[in-house]
């Protein structure tokens, strides 16, 4: 009986030496599953990040690109302003130039009219 004792003791040392491996197995298993969902968390999170910050720098290096061309924009229109300004103004210096001309000639006629009596 007492080796019949020691080899029931023997397995159920064993089964529990086997209940604990399994057990073992299964916390290893519980972690890498846990670190895994927390490393794709972190990933996930960390994605997130990058493109929130990348959309942020595109965002400011087109608000700078936009603010550039409404400068040269604006400078380019005040630029024709300017010329169409002072095309405007030569055309009323020789409108008027001519317009003078024409007066002296419609008075010159007149008085040749009045003078000679003929058209």
């Amino acid at each position: 009986m007492g080796q019949e004792q020691g080899s029931n003791d023997t397995v159920n040392d064993l089964q529990k030496i086997k209940d604990s491996e399994e057990e073992a197995k299964r916390i290893v298993q519980d972690v890498r599953e846990k670190t895994s969902a927390q490393i794709l968390q972190a990933a996930h999170e960390e994605a997130q990040k990058i493109k929130k910050d990348t959309l942020d720098e595109a965002r400011k290096k087109a608000q700078v690109r936009r603010a550039a061309i409404i400068r040269k924009a604006k400078s380019e229109a005040e630029e024709i302003s300017r010329d169409a300004e002072s095309e405007i103004s030569a055309l009323r210096r020789k409108a008027e130039s001519a317009s003078d001309e024409v007066v002296a000639k419609v008075a010159q006629k007149i008085r040749d009219v009045i003078e000679k009596g003929v058209l």
